[in-house]
């Protein structure tokens, strides 16, 4: 029983719904996105990942980034997914994987080749080659 998790004492950072059911899943976004303790995003077209409000790859990077001083603009993430939105939100350079979602090619600075490429060791070497 998901309510039971929600409604009890043990401290859960994060929940990962999969389902083939597109509906179910329709369902249960609708139904988390009026949950005042909860956020969502997804790694994947059948996948709901459920977090605490206000958590995130984009909230983590920039905590990080203020831990150790590094600027926006100094900052480079690289994401294919919706989960990644708020990650790229904390950047300054923001690189969009090849087979990353289209609506995360449109946030980027930058698009790399794919996953199956090699696309985050491909985009590291130009920005090593570049010696920025």
């Amino acid at each position: 029983d998901i309510q039971a998790i929600f409604n009890g004492d043990e401290h859960v950072y994060k929940l990962l719904c999969f389902s083939f059911d597109m509906e179910k899943l329709r369902n249960a976004k609708e139904e988390i996105t009026h949950h005042p303790k909860l956020s969502q995003t997804s790694s994947g077209k059948h996948i709901i990942e459920i977090l605490p409000a206000g958590s995130g790859k984009g909230r983590a990077l920039t905590e990080l980034a203020s831990l150790y001083g590094i600027e926006k603009q100094d900052i480079y993430a690289i994401g294919d997914s919706p989960n990644d939105f708020s990650m790229f939100e904390a950047a300054g350079n923001r690189i969009a994987m090849g087979n990353a979602i289209d609506e995360l090619k449109e946030k980027s600075t930058y698009i790399t080749k794919s996953n199956d490429e090699n696309g985050v060791a491909y985009f590291i070497n130009r920005l090593l080659d570049n010696g920025q």
